[in-house]
């Protein structure tokens, strides 16, 4: 036995455990992986931050992920999944029932053409193998939430300011590491975690989670590239700043591997244009609308920044779009939402200046933007400069004295360098010898590059993308209807992440200059509804996220739920039922599929295709065994079957279902009620069934 083992150990019978295996190690030598997990490092620390953080957004994503039934829209996506499973397509032919939303508008050759495929053909396989449930409908989109975290956790880790404090040495820092830890990772959770509405639109059996997470994954591969060596493979890097590159990924001198060869950088490229383009299509593929924000907000970008750094010849170009010509073109020919909403009524349309103040106003009322961490960022992008050059030393001098490699290799870094900043104004402000003062000096510029680079120069361009998207998925929106006088914020989903990167940009780079600012406004934005415009809004000032607390632990009910547990009861197979409103029809005919869902197409049929249905699918044609109406559309359902001038046929209202008749587990924010409704009349606004009498 070696001495230091056989020394120590009799010893230290009462010494701390995890002390003593240390010892026991490090006498016998051990390589064991996960041996320094226990140590209490930086890099371990944000190790369990971000396991915490992971833990915590998983627990929100998949918590009574099928508590709920699915609304209209998830269900419409479910339904598809299931013509998919079966037959490869989007059939809307379902057994003996069929999938005709808005008297089939979306029907040709009775496969559903309207809404892009790839939501429908991600759910397919969960609810063939798991059920038709509400759990296996959601479940693949929670996993995309779950994927987008993932990746946007890594891209914290990977970012050089959360990177920088893991190093054990820097050329601008002492030996011992004061400064804050992984502040940039602090701000992101506390971002990520208390944003209701990711958390809402990743638990929907829709477009949303795939349209985050491919927007996030180009978002990341396009900041790669621009930060890569691979925008220039002529281009060297010099052994310092290789040595600094290596020094922040925590790898020692004989880690740091030599500058890849220019064929290995073409292949590298080659490989990242070939994902990029993949991820487009995926993009396309869920929304045609967010592809096409997307890429508008990517072109200006590059235009004005991106073109200076990345490179690409026309066999890249060739290979990023012609995948996606060919692809998209096919899918946009097959599923083309134009042939459809060209040949149907139009809803009353508003001009797209008042639309457009519709959409700013509702995504920031849904809390997917906080407008006054956005105007922070743009403030400090406009300030940056000048803020820089009044402490005392030019831009030229600071750089020479402390930058140490290009500016997209330093961004961030600033983190670590805060610490100088205490004793800048402390010389400032004290009578100190000519020796300190020279000391002083060196903590100036210091001070300077650490403002510098805790300025993210991806937040002015963040923020910038940020009103791009607002503007250009509000003007591509075909005919805004005024029915309600909302924003289809459902559209704006993939700016929920980027408000979140935009956040914590912003907070730390003011943390950097004021830490009592930066934590008071973190806590202000991300604890109420406050900079929200909470006030002024009809539900007043509120917390949305200890709303969304008290729902994942004691839920409320939902009127599809108990409206299918009824007809499961009481309706036999096949038996016809007509529900109202019709949009009512397709959550019941997913969670309740025994009876025939009638009377949802016109009589006589607008399309060729239709007329060799059955006759009960049509309006007035076969009168439907039993009715469901949904609150106020009770008096739609008897103003109807009086002007049916059919007085031999006569229903009977036989149940009433005493819940508040409105779906309210919508993920929209100013559509949601995290707490059951018990103040409605229930005269009028529950659900009421009818049957009709046998003559």
């Amino acid at each position: 036995m070696p001495r230091s083992c056989g020394a120590v150990l009799p010893r230290t019978r009462t010494i701390n455990c995890t002390w003593s295996a240390s010892v026991f190690i490090r006498s016998w030598k051990f390589q064991i992986p996960f041996a320094n997990l226990f140590a209490l490092n930086r890099r371990n620390t944000a190790l369990l931050a971000g396991l915490v953080i992971l833990a915590l957004a998983f627990t929100a994503l998949f918590s009574r992920l099928g508590h709920y039934a699915l609304w209209d829209d998830e269900a419409g996506t479910a339904l598809s999944a299931i013509g998919i499973w079966r037959t490869g397509d989007t059939a809307a032919l379902l057994d003996h029932n069929i999938v005709a939303y808005e008297r089939g508008k979306d029907l040709r050759n009775l496969r559903e053409r309207l809404m892009p495929p790839l939501p429908g053909y991600l759910a397919a396989p969960f609810i063939g193998l798991l059920g038709r449930n509400a759990w296996a409908a959601r479940l693949p989109f929670a996993l995309c939430g779950a994927l987008c975290v993932a990746l946007m956790l890594w891209w914290v880790f990977r970012d050089p300011a959360c990177s920088s404090s893991s190093s054990s040495s820097s050329s601008s820092c002492s030996e011992e590491n004061t400064d804050p830890p992984h502040i940039s990772l602090v701000f992101f959770g506390v971002a990520l975690l208390t944003n209701v509405s990711f958390f809402l639109f990743c638990r929907q059996c829709r477009y949303y989670a795939p349209a985050m997470l491919t927007s996030v994954a180009l978002a990341w591969l396009y900041v790669q590239s621009a930060k890569s060596e691979i925008r220039n493979p002529k281009s060297e890097i010099t052994d310092q700043s290789r040595d600094r590159e290596g020094a922040l990924r925590g790898e020692s001198k004989d880690e740091i591997q030599a500058p890849k060869s220019e064929d290995q950088a073409r292949s590298l490229k080659k490989r990242c244009l070939i994902l990029f383009s993949f991820l487009s299509i995926c993009l396309f593929a869920s929304n045609y609308l967010n592809w096409a924000a997307f890429w508008v907000c990517l072109g200006v970008d590059y235009l004005i920044l991106g073109r200076k750094q990345i490179q690409l010849r026309w066999p890249d170009w060739l290979i990023l779009f012609l995948p996606q010509v060919m692809v998209c073109g096919f899918i946009f020919l097959t599923w083309n939402p134009f042939k459809i909403l060209a040949s149907t009524e139009s809803y009353p349309v508003v001009g797209k200046a008042l639309h457009l103040w519709w959409c700013a106003r509702d995504v920031v009322t849904c809390e997917f933007v906080c407008p006054v961490l956005v105007a922070l960022g743009l403030l400090l992008a406009i300030s940056r400069g000048s803020r820089v050059e009044g402490l005392g030393t030019t831009r030229d001098e600071g750089r020479g004295a402390l930058s140490t490699g290009p500016d997209h290799l330093s961004t961030g870094e600033g983190c670590r360098n805060a610490c100088w900043s205490f004793t800048f104004y402390v010389s400032r402000f004290t009578h100190l010898s000519r020796r300190n003062s020279a000391k002083a000096d060196h903590a100036t510029r210091n001070t300077q590059h650490a403002i510098r680079n805790t300025f993210h120069p991806w937040l002015p361009r963040a923020c910038l993308c940020l009103i791009i998207y607002v503007i250009t998925v509000s003007l591509l929106v075909p005919k805004p209807p005024s029915l309600r006088g909302v924003a289809a914020v459902r559209y704006f989903t993939p700016i929920i992440p980027l408000s979140i990167a935009i956040s914590t940009m912003a907070l730390s780079a003011l943390y950097v200059r004021s830490r009592l600012a930066a934590v008071a406004l973190a806590i202000t934005a991300f604890s109420s509804s406050l900079f929200n415009g909470g006030p002024f809004l009809s539900t007043g000032l509120q917390s949305s996220q200890f709303k969304f607390l008290q729902e994942l632990i004691t839920p409320p009910g939902d009127p599809y739920s108990v409206a299918a547990q009824w007809i499961e009861k009481n309706v036999a197979d096949k038996e016809s039922l007509w529900v109202m409103p019709d949009f009512a029809t397709y959550p019941l005919m997913y969670h309740a599929p025994a009876p025939t869902y009638a009377w949802q197409l016109d009589w006589p049929p607008t399309k060729e295709e239709f007329r060799r249905l059955d006759p009960s699918y049509f309006f007035w044609r076969v009168p439907p065994k039993y009715i469901i109406a949904f609150g106020p559309a009770t008096d739609l359902v008897r103003q109807a079957l009086a002007s049916w001038n059919r007085p031999e046929l006569a229903y009977k209202q036989i149940a009433t279902i005493d819940y508040y008749w409105r779906e309210m587990h919508r993920p929209e924010l100013f559509w949601r009620a995290f707490r059951p409704i018990t103040q409605f009349d229930h005269s009028t606004e529950a659900i009421f069934i009818f049957r009709l009498q046998e003559p």
